[in-house]
Order: C-alpha cells, then sequence, then structure tokens
C-alpha cells in the first residue's frame, strides 16, 4: 500500500466527516451531550455535575461526582477541544471527536493490507471506513464511536503484526497459525508490541464499563503468543498504568473500585427501570418476580435485536456475507480469531447479563471497536466470491473484484447518504433533525424565562444533561413510576418544574397529560411538550 494511497484517505475523510461535523449544529443525543457538557466543564476546571440523569447510585443531589455510571475517556477528550481550539460550547467538545474520526480510514486500510497484502482490499476497506453507513453521524460526535474505532484499528494492526501472513503461514493446522512467538524473541521487542497492547486495552475501559471484556481477548492474545512469564508482567503493568488511577479516584470519591451503581442494572425488568427512584427497589428478588416467562422473553428479544445490529449496522446488510466469508477464508490469523472472540463476549454481555442496555445501543456503541476489522474483512470476502465465480462461471477475477468492489463502494455511499439525511438532516428542517432537540430545549428554556423562573431553579426533564448544555439550567431525570414518585423526587431534590416530553405518554405518567394532579400547574404548551410549575 503506498503512502499517497493513505494521504488520499485522510484528506477525504477530512471532507466526509468534516461535512458531517458541520452539518451537526449540537452532540445530538443524551450521551453525546452528556460527554460535551462533563468535557467543557472540566476545561473550566468544574468537577460537578449540575443535573442528574440516573439514581441508581442514591445521589445525595447536584452538583453530582462526575461518571458515577459512564466511562471518562470521551470527556476527557472533549475536554482538549474546549482548551485546545478557539471554539466555544459544544463545537469545541465535538472537535478532537471529527478529527480522530478523520483517522480511521486510513488505519483501516492499513488493516486490510496487513490482513490481506494487497493494495486493492485495503483501498476498498478504507473507502468502507470512509462510507461507514449507520456509524457516519456517530463518529464526529462526543461519544465514544471514534475512540472505539480508533483503539481498535490500532489493536487489530497490532494483533497482526504479531503473528505471520495468514495466507502465507506454513501452518498445517486449518484454524491455528504456526507459533509466532520467535517474532518477539526479544525483551525489546516485548517492550514495542505487548505494551500498546496494554495500553489498548487500558484505553478501552476508560472509554466505556465493558472495556474490561478486553482483558480476555487480549490474555488469549498473549496465550497464542506463548509468552514468558516477563510478557505478561508487562501487559499487566501498562493496564493497570491506565486504569489504576482511575480505580484509586473512585474508591476516593465513590468508595468503590467500580461504578457506585453496582450491579443493580442487572436487575432491570424493563429498559425504563433505569431511572428508577429509589433505586434500592432494584434487587434480585425485583427481577424474580417478573417471572421467568418475562425474563426469558426479554433476553429474546435482546437475542433478536442484537443480531439486527450484527448484520444491519455493522454488518451493513450487502457486507455481512462478505464479512463472514473473509473471516473463514482468513481464519487462522491471529486478529481475526481475536475479533470473533471478542465479538462474542461482548454480545454475550449485551443480550444477557445487559439486555435491556445492549439492545437500546450498548451493543451498537460496543461494536465500534470492531468495525475496522469487519471493513478490513470484507474485500477479502468479495475476493472469495470473485474466486468461486472464476472457478464456477469462468469470470474474469481481476475485472469481476473491480466491478462488484465499484458496486459495493456505490452501495455504501448510498446507504450512507440515506442515514445522513433522515438522522442528521431531516424532512421536516428547520432545525436540523440532528439539532432539533437542543433547540426545542432553547425554547422552553426562553419562555420558561418569560414566566418567571429565576436561575438555579432545577428542572425535571427527559434529558438532563442536554437540556444543561441548551439552557445552563440544572436539571434531573423524571423518575420511573408514578405521580407519588415525581413528587418525591421534586421535594428531595427541591425541583421547581416539570417539563413532560410526548414521550412519557402510554407510561407510568400517562395521566398527567390530561388530569394532571394537584401539585403540578400548567404553565404552556410547546409543541407537545406540557411544562408545569411544581408545589411541593
Amino acid at each position: 500500500m503506498r503512502s499517497l494511497d493513505r494521504w488520499l484517505l485522510f484528506l477525504t475523510g477530512l471532507l466526509v466527516f468534516g461535512a458531517v461535523y458541520l452539518l451537526e449544529p449540537a452532540p445530538g443525543y443524551m450521551d453525546a451531550d452528556y460527554y460535551a457538557l462533563d468535557g467543557l466543564r472540566i476545561a473550566k476546571g468544574e468537577t460537578g455535575e449540575p443535573f442528574l440523569w440516573h439514581y441508581l447510585d442514591d445521589p445525595d443531589g447536584i452538583p453530582h461526582p462526575a461518571f458515577s455510571y459512564w466511562m471518562p475517556l470521551p470527556a476527557w477528550i472533549a475536554a482538549l477541544g474546549a482548551v485546545l481550539t478557539p471554539f466555544d460550547g459544544d463545537a469545541a467538545a465535538r472537535l478532537p471527536f471529527f478529527l480522530l474520526s478523520v483517522t480511521v480510514p486510513p488505519l483501516t486500510a492499513a488493516l486490510g493490507y496487513a490482513l490481506t497484502r494487497r493494495r486493492s482490499a485495503a483501498l476498498l476497506s478504507g473507502i468502507f471506513a470512509l462510507l461507514p453507513a449507520f456509524y457516519l453521524p456517530f463518529l464526529p460526535t462526543s461519544d465514544s464511536f471514534a475512540p472505539l474505532a480508533l483503539f481498535g484499528a490500532l489493536l487489530f494492526l497490532l494483533i497482526a503484526s504479531l503473528s505471520p501472513h495468514p495466507l502465507t503461514s506454513s501452518s498445517h493446522h486449518p484454524i491455528i497459525p504456526s507459533p509466532p512467538h520467535l517474532i518477539i524473541s526479544s525483551s525489546h521487542h516485548l517492550l514495542i508490541l505487548i505494551l500498546p497492547l496494554s495500553l489498548l486495552t487500558g484505553l478501552l475501559y476508560l472509554t466505556r464499563a465493558e472495556g474490561l471484556l478486553w482483558l480476555l481477548p487480549a490474555a488469549f492474545v498473549l496465550w497464542r503468543l506463548r509468552l514468558p512469564p516477563r510478557g505478561w508482567m508487562i501487559f499487566t503493568g501498562g493496564f493497570l498504568l491506565l486504569a489504576l488511577p482511575w480505580v484509586l479516584r473512585n474508591l476516593a470519591v465513590f468508595g468503590t473500585p467500580g461504578s457506585p451503581v453496582g450491579l443493580r442494572p442487572l436487575w432491570l425488568t424493563t429498559y425504563d427501570e433505569l431511572y428508577t427512584y429509589p433505586a434500592s427497589q432494584l434487587t434480585p428478588a425485583h427481577l424474580l418476580a417478573a417471572g421467568w416467562e418475562s425474563i426469558l422473553r426479554a433476553r429474546l428479544w435482546a437475542l433478536g435485536q442484537n443480531l439486527q445490529t450484527a448484520l444491519a449496522v455493522q454488518g451493513e446488510i450487502f457486507l455481512s456475507p462478505l464479512i463472514l466469508a473473509g473471516a473463514w477464508r482468513l481464519r487462522r490469523s491471529l486478529a481475526v480469531q481475536t475479533g470473533a472472540l471478542a465479538w462474542g463476549l461482548l454480545f454475550l454481555a449485551m443480550t444477557f447479563p445487559f439486555p435491556f442496555a445492549g439492545a437500546r445501543g450498548g451493543f451498537f456503541h460496543a461494536g465500534a471497536v470492531l468495525q475496522p476489522l469487519w471493513w478490513a474483512l470484507a474485500p477479502e470476502g468479495l475476493r472469495a466470491f470473485t474466486d468461486w465465480g472464476a472457478r464456477r462461471r469462468g469470470w474474469q477475477p481481476v475485472r469481476a473484484y473491480r466491478i462488484f468492489a465499484g458496486g459495493l463502494a456505490g452501495l455504501a455511499f448510498a446507504l450512507s447518504a440515506f442515514i445522513l439525511w433522515s438522522r442528521v438532516i431531516g424532512a421536516d428542517g428547520p432545525p436540523l433533525a440532528w439539532g432539533r432537540s437542543a433547540a426545542h430545549y432553547r425554547r422552553v428554556e426562553a419562555r420558561l424565562q418569560a414566566q418567571g423562573a429565576l436561575p438555579g431553579e432545577r428542572v425535571l426533564v427527559n434529558n438532563p444533561p442536554g437540556y444543561v448544555l441548551a439552557s445552563g439550567r440544572p436539571a434531573l431525570a423524571i423518575p420511573y413510576g408514578d405521580s407519588r414518585t415525581l413528587l418525591e423526587v421534586a421535594r428531595r431534590y427541591d425541583v421547581r418544574y416539570l417539563i413532560l416530553e410526548p414521550n412519557y405518554r402510554g407510561g407510568p405518567l400517562d395521566s398527567l397529560y390530561r388530569s394532571p394532579p394537584p401539585f403540578l400547574h400548567p404553565l404552556f404548551t410547546l409543541d407537545d411538550t406540557l411544562i408545569f410549575a411544581i408545589s411541593p
């Protein structure tokens, strides 16, 4: 692969992801709002969060210590944007993620070349990363997608460099390649190759909580390399170098090495119970009380949803069979074996222990690490298909490959354009679909202030970090429960207003749209959103 190829992919990435970055007027959804807001506050030296988006850790109030549920690295990246760039607000927080996105296509192309030793496959891999379909709107915004894709590309590039090329190895075993430990026969090689592996694993942990699962694929790599104890020690030291300071911080702030929410997400019976108040209700007995039929039904639902995500989102529908064919053709590759193991672990974790979080976006997020590998495998699957056509149909393999590669690139472009139009631009604008929620919150806040709301008076709302980012007003999540739960939260946390959006219809708060209780006083309605004053 030529250096010019990488530069062309990089420059084209600047145009593609730059256009998406400029089209997106806001982070776009709660996760991205959260990281943008926390990043901006970190840049100002502020560590507490002026919002509560869940009650799982029994919070005392606001400001609340940051990162009680989500991991911190995306917020640190957002803070760099605020500190190092001249931009203001969430545009500064999102800028580093746009720049990280630009690195993914050339790195994916390099991975494609490392796996196949073919320039054509490398270029097609890079094109797939340039036109990532469902991931296109999410890579340049302030969430974990761009860091995960970058770390995944680097991780699999590193693993590919640790073992013989799968298509040229002299191994007689059909699955496991010949022992590659001779490649790292010196302490110098150990330090150069194993230390980055450990640091990347640590970065994955700091990016998302399920990053801990990557310790198992990393251990598989070390085992396959037949490392001496010194290699395991180097890996452990590198991982702890990044993870241990965060563990110590959690111990100092929350009194626990990990998230203070503990195991409570395991006991959910619906997704909305993530906002349960008080969270002490979430116990094993609560889960069992739902009945085994309900428990099994939820996990079968998550199984179906995550399989759809795998085929339609991660595999982009038309690439799925090619990814599978490429993985089988390169099954002796240590990178492919590691990726398959990691995907299986993430799929199981996001289906059975955490079915609701997994099916509602967790598996989509977690899969971003593996996307560079899938994009790098698809061209090899296409090669397998054209080789079959040459044997069975008399195709000219080179010509057939070029024709089908062009068609696949066209499909990737069409699907990416459709996703960009539907998710970011929208047919009902202005405002653009991606920034509609933020614009709505700004209008609500303007009306609230016109009604006499004082600075610092708190609101209950669907997306607390998004509301704080749009308005500067402290906000708390509407709890899962009936109006009595709502009143209890309002009293405990001194909340003065309720912003009730239409997505709560049909739930425990449905009656509020028709006959609100006496402690709620209607103020105004804006675009199907009801705003109440609360008299606790």
